[in-house]
């Protein structure tokens, strides 16, 4: 009769060694399961939207806190229907309508879960220098938690550029949505570094759009700072990447 109890108490203490690991293996694939399908892409699309803010202008070390959002701004705009890519060679006037890629991801909805990247029509519909700039950009960088730093160079001066993104035929079947932003960089003439009066600059930019996301199709105004040597004109504004054979599109600075 013991050996019987001590049968049954064997039998009770492996039943329940079992259910505790099959429990912590589902727990693991759960944990696994939430990584992959929502903290992750998350993670992607952070890391591509903020890939802009190291340089020579700007450093992440000057920057604190999180994003403070405030309303993204729809603006009226022309047809954008004719947007190609344009190249460095044929770059396109300001408030002319040109493509670039833009990350959207199964989370802006299902049909992108694969493609990740889309190219929209944008455009730079404005470019403001020099001192009367430099209150905004203040202010632009507070609202970002970025310091205020004064230009490196004596031969340097503050530029904000505004564009438009056109996301009326983006579709929005998910509950996330998506941000505004796109990849930005100011180039030479020849594609390569801004060249002025002798000298070679590898300039940066930052964006400073707003951070909330939009969950509708519309044409939204973006921005992104940056520094010029003064006086040049003769530099190039692309924005959208080739990454994943994604669009992108060179405009006329001035």
């Amino acid at each position: 009769m013991e050996n019987k109890k001590k049968s049954n108490t064997g039998v009770v203490v492996a039943i329940v060694i079992g259910v505790i690991l099959l429990f912590f293996i589902l727990l693991g694939f759960a944990g696994f399961y939430a990584y992959k399908n929502i903290v992750e892409p998350k993670i992607n699309e952070t890391i591509k939207d903020n890939t802009k803010t190291n340089g020579t202008i700007f450093d992440d070390s000057t920057k604190s806190g999180t994003n403070k959002s405030s309303s993204s701004s729809k603006s009226s705009s022309s047809s954008s229907k004719d947007a190609k890519v344009a190249s460095k060679d044929s770059p396109l006037e300001l408030k002319e309508w040109g493509l670039a890629s833009k990350y959207a991801g199964k989370y802006l909805d299902e049909s992108y879960a694969e493609k990740t990247y889309i190219d929209v029509p944008v455009r730079v519909t404005k470019v403001s220098r020099g001192d009367k700039v430099i209150d905004d950009v203040k202010t632009l960088l507070q609202e970002h938690h970025y310091k205020y730093q004064e230009p490196k160079s004596s031969q340097l001066e503050w530029v904000i550029v505004d564009y438009e993104v056109d996301l009326t035929e983006v579709k929005f079947g998910g509950s996330l949505g998506t941000n505004i932003k796109i990849d930005s960089s100011v180039k030479g003439s020849d594609g390569s570094s801004v060249k002025h009066d002798g000298i070679t600059y590898i300039l940066t930019t930052v964006d400073v759009s707003d951070s909330k996301y939009v969950k509708e199709p519309g044409v939204y105004s973006g921005q992104f700072i940056t520094q010029l040597p003064k006086g040049c004109k003769d530099y190039l504004i692309k924005l959208g990447n080739s990454y994943q054979n994604g669009a992108e599109s060179y405009f006329k600075g001035e």
